[in-house]
Order: C-alpha cells, then sequence, then structure tokens
C-alpha cells in the first residue's frame, strides 16, 4: 500500500482565539501565504509515477493468471459433480443388491467427494473476489498514474512562475491562473485516487473474507470420517 505524505503546517499563537484578535489573525499574512495544495519533491513524484505505472502491470498479469486458474477450476468442478453423480448410482445400486458394506463405502466416497467439491466451489470464489481485488488494485493504480501526471504538471508550472517573477502583470496574472488551474486538476485527481484506493481496501476484505471460507471448507472436508 503506498502512503502519500505531502508536508504538515504547524502554527503557533502567542495569544488564545478571542473574537478580537480572529479578525485580525484572518488578515495575518500566514494565511495569504497558505499553499492548500502542498506537492512532494520532484524525485518523490516520478518514482511514484513509476511504482504505480509498476504496479498496474502487476496487477494485469495477475489477472491473467487468476482468471487463467478459475477456468480450469471449472473444469475441476464440473469432473467433481460428475464424480458425485455416479457414486450415488453406485450406492443406490448398491442398497438395492443388499450389498450392505458396499453402501456404506460408497456413502463415505460420496460424503468425502461432496465436501471436497464444496472446498472448490469456495475456491472458486475466491479466485472471482481476488479478481475484483486486483481489478481493484490496477484502478488505483491508474489513479495515482494520474495524481502524479496532474502533481508534476503542477510542480513545473509552478517553478516556471518562480522563474518569471519580475514579469509583466499580464503574464503573472496567466501564470497564476494556469497555477489555479492545476492545482484544483491535482485535487481532482486526488480525490478519485483515494476514492479508487477504498475501493481497493473494500475488495480486499471480501477476498480475506474468502480465504477464511476456503480455510473452514478445508476444515470440514478434512473432517469426514467413515461412519
Amino acid at each position: 500500500m503506498t502512503i502519500r505524505w505531502y508536508g504538515v503546517l504547524v502554527l503557533a499563537f502567542a495569544l488564545p482565539l478571542t473574537a478580537g484578535n480572529a479578525a485580525a489573525q484572518g488578515m495575518d499574512s500566514t494565511y495569504a501565504g497558505f499553499t492548500a495544495v502542498s506537492l512532494p519533491a520532484d524525485g518523490a513524484i516520478r518514482s511514484g509515477a513509476e511504482a504505480a505505472r509498476a504496479d498496474e502491470q502487476a496487477a494485469g498479469r495477475e489477472i491473467d493468471r487468476l482468471t487463467d486458474s478459475r477456468a480450469r477450476l471449472d473444469a475441476r468442478l464440473n469432473v467433481q459433480k460428475a464424480d458425485i453423480d455416479a457414486i450415488r448410482s453406485r450406492a443406490d445400486l448398491a442398497k438395492k443388491d443388499k450389498r450392505d458394506a458396499d453402501r456404506a463405502d460408497l456413502d463415505f466416497q460420496r460424503r468425502r467427494a461432496e465436501a471436497d467439491r464444496k472446498t472448490l466451489e469456495a475456491i472458486r470464489s475466491l479466485f472471482d473476489d481476488q479478481i475484483a481485488e486486483m481489478s481493484a488494485k490496477r484502478e488505483w493504480a491508474r489513479a495515482r498514474s494520474r495524481t502524479a501526471d496532474a502533481e508534476l504538471a503542477l510542480f513545473r508550472k509552478r517553478q516556471e512562475r518562480a522563474s518569471r517573477a519580475t514579469a509583466d502583470s499580464t503574464t503573472l496574472g496567466k501564470l497564476d491562473t494556469e497555477v489555479r488551474e492545476l492545482e484544483s486538476r491535482v485535487l481532482d485527481a486526488r480525490k478519485d485516487e483515494s476514492a479508487k484506493q477504498a475501493d481497493w481496501a473494500s475488495r480486499y476484505r471480501d477476498t480475506v473474507s474468502q480465504e477464511m471460507s476456503v480455510w473452514r471448507a478445508q476444515q470440514a472436508a478434512r473432517a469426514v470420517v467413515r461412519s
């Protein structure tokens, strides 16, 4: 998981905040110069973008692997269900022929096969959850890339604004407008990134919950014994 730190502003006040000094503080240059959209260093933005692209590619590969595993499991489930039907038919025939020992053995085989089927079905559900999780992780990575792109554009524009501090008022006004537009873009990107991260976290909880279901199904299968 990527945690982004953008810096902390600490303000110290010598006087308590009262109705009298609140208005004066509202005009304080500390507030006028406060930058709401802080940025990581240039190198941190670039490394974050590279990490996001790597995570996107890794998630895509994992989705392909899980999709293939789910397809192979589907085939195994079909075989398992056919085996259970065959065992039931043999058990019915043993019961009809009054072969009690054979019927008891077949009943055990059926219970064990059905427990295995439940485990396979739980694993298939786990694959579904994992695919959904990886899809959400890929979307989060893409959102992180968009955030990094917006941050880098803002970083460059602020550098340009600083380097042209002595330009004419028209030029400075245009640059200030572009900076504000890019700040808005960064905030929108960060908002979208946080939403995508929250979606991934929710999908991850689903995956962990289903992992527990698989574990319980496996324990139940191991607990099947001859009666």
